[in-house]
C-alpha cells in the first residue's frame, strides 16, 4: 500500500476495495497510516530496494499478466492476457512448473542457462485447438505458445500428452540437453519421489478461486501498470536452493573420458596420414597450431579439426559441395574418417586452415561429442557457445588429456 500511495496512486482505491472485503482491513489501514511519514522513494528506488528474488510490485496489474522467476540457471517468464480464466491458467501452469523445477533441483535435468518465454492462451469447452503448443527460437530465447482449457485441467488430462504436465514435459525437454529416453527416466524418477502428489497438493489455484461467488476481476486497465525500470527486471536472481548442479555431469567418469581420448589418439591420425605432414610443412599453419596450444587446445582438438576439414574436403571433391546433413552423408563421412588416407587422395590446401576454420571446427566437434555422454542438441537447439560451456565445466572438454605419442613429431614444440 505504501508503494501504491507513493508511486501508483491509481492502485490505492482498488486495493482498499479488495482489503475492505476481508476482516483485516482496519489493521492494514492502521499500519499504512503509521507509515505515512516513511521515506518517499521514486519508482526506480523501490525496485532497487527489493531483494534480488522478489517480483515486481503490481505485476498482476495492466492488460497483461506476467510472472517471472529464475530457477536452474534459466530465467522463466509466463504471461498472457489479464483476464480471469487466463490468469487462473497462468498461475496453475506456473505453480506446476515451479514444483517440477524444485523436484529437478535434486536431479540432473541438464537445463540450458537461457531465457524461456511462455505465452498462455485459453480455449472454451469443446474448442481445443488441434495443436496445443508451438515453439521457436528467438535469438537466445526459447519461446512457447501453450493453449490451456479455460475450465482447468485435472489429473486425467495431465496423464495425456496435452495436459498441463504433458505440455510442461515438452517445455522442459525443449530446454534440456538430455535425450528423450534419459529425460523420460528423470520424470519417472521424480514420479517415484512423489512428484505427482506434490503437484496435486501444491497447485490448487483454480479450486480456491472457484470458492469465491463474486471474484474480483483483474486490474487489467492500461492505467494499472506494474513498477518498471529500464535498468532492472525483477526478480534478477534465483534462490540458492534452485541453482543448477556443478561438478561432473551425469555419466561422466575419468575412466570413460580417458577411454574416449585413447580411441581418439588411435583413430584420428589414420585419415590424415598424408595431409598432416603437408600442413606441418607450412610455417603459418605451425604458428597457428602453436598459438592454439598456448590457448589451451589439446593435441586431440587439433587432430580432430584437421581430420574433419580433410574428410569434408574429400567428400566435396567426390560429390560437390553439400548443404545439408543426411543419413547417407553421415555414413559416408564416417567411412572416410575411418580409412587410411592414400597419397593421391584429395587433400586440403594449407590456406584453408585458418583461425576461423579451426574455431568453427571445434564448435562442430563439441556438438558431435555430446552423444558420447548421453546428451543431444536435438530438442534444445543450443548454440555452440552453450555446448562448449557445458562440456568444459561438466565433461572436461578443455582439460582432459592422456599421455600419448606426439602426433606432430615435435615440430610444434616452442623451441623447434
Amino acid at each position: 500500500m505504501l508503494v501504491a500511495r507513493q508511486v501508483r496512486p491509481r492502485f490505492e482505491p482498488a486495493l482498499w476495495a479488495i482489503f475492505d472485503r476481508g476482516p483485516l482491513s482496519s489493521l492494514i489501514r492502521a499500519g499504512v497510516d503509521d507509515d505515512s511519514n516513511a521515506q518517499v522513494r521514486a519508482e526506480a528506488q523501490w525496485l532497487e530496494w527489493l531483494p534480488d528474488t522478489a517480483g515486481t510490485p503490481f505485476s498482476d496489474g495492466g492488460p497483461e499478466r506476467t510472472i517471472r522467476f529464475h530457477a536452474l540457471d534459466a530465467s522463466w517468464t509466463v504471461h498472457g492476457r489479464n483476464t480471469q480464466d487466463t490468469v487462473l491458467a497462468i498461475e496453475e501452469l506456473t505453480a506446476t512448473l515451479q514444483i517440477l523445477l524444485v523436484e529437478f533441483a535434486s536431479l540432473e535435468p541438464m537445463l540450458i542457462a537461457r531465457p524461456v518465454d511462455i505465452e498462455v492462451r485459453t480455449y472454451g469447452r469443446g474448442q481445443a485447438p488441434e495443436q496445443r503448443y508451438l515453439t521457436r527460437m528467438d535469438g537466445e530465447t526459447r519461446r512457447w505458445l501453450l493453449y490451456l482449457p479455460a475450465d482447468g485441467d485435472n489429473l486425467e488430462q495431465d496423464d495425456a500428452d496435452g495436459g498441463t504436465v504433458g505440455l510442461l514435459f515438452r517445455v522442459l525437454l525443449g530446454n534440456s540437453l538430455l535425450d528423450l529416453e534419459n529425460f523420460s527416466k528423470l520424470m519417472d524418477q521424480g514420479a517415484g519421489n512423489g512428484l505427482f502428489r506434490n503437484i496435486e497438493i501444491g497447485r490448487p489455484y483454480r479450486e480456491l478461486a472457484m470458492f469465491r461467488d463474486q471474484p474480483h476481476p483483474p486490474l487489467a486497465d492500461a492505467r494499472f501498470r506494474p513498477l518498471t525500470s529500464s535498468g532492472s527486471v525483477q526478480p534478477s536472481a534465483a534462490s540458492p536452493h534452485l541453482r543448477s548442479r556443478s561438478g561432473p555431469g551425469p555419466g561422466y567418469t575419468v575412466e570413460k573420458a580417458h577411454a574416449i581420448l585413447a580411441e581418439r589418439y588411435e583413430q584420428l591420425p589414420i585419415p590424415i596420414a598424408h595431409t598432416l605432414p603437408r600442413l606441418l610443412g607450412d610455417e603459418r599453419v605451425r604458428a597457428l597450431f602453436r598459438h592454439l596450444r598456448r590457448e589451451g587446445w589439446k593435441d586431440w582438438h587439433l587432430l580432430n579439426v584437421v581430420r574433419d576439414l580433410t574428410v569434408s574436403h574429400r567428400l566435396s571433391q567426390q560429390s560437390g559441395p553439400f548443404t545439408m546433413q543426411t543419413q547417407d552423408l553421415s555414413s559416408r563421412f564416417l567411412a572416410e574418417a575411418q580409412r587410411l588416407e592414400l597419397p593421391d587422395d584429395p587433400h586440403i590446401d594449407p590456406s584453408a586452415v585458418t583461425g576461423d576454420a579451426m574455431t568453427s571446427g571445434i564448435n562442430r566437434i563439441a556438438v558431435s561429442s555430446m552423444r558420447r555422454w548421453g546428451l543431444t542438441p536435438q530438442h534444445a537447439d543450443p548454440t555452440p557457445g552453450i555446448v562448449l560451456s557445458v562440456l568444459e565445466h561438466r565433461y572436461g572438454f578443455w582439460t582432459d588429456d592422456i599421455a600419448h605419442p606426439d602426433p606432430f613429431s615435435g615440430v610444434l614444440d616452442e623451441t623447434s
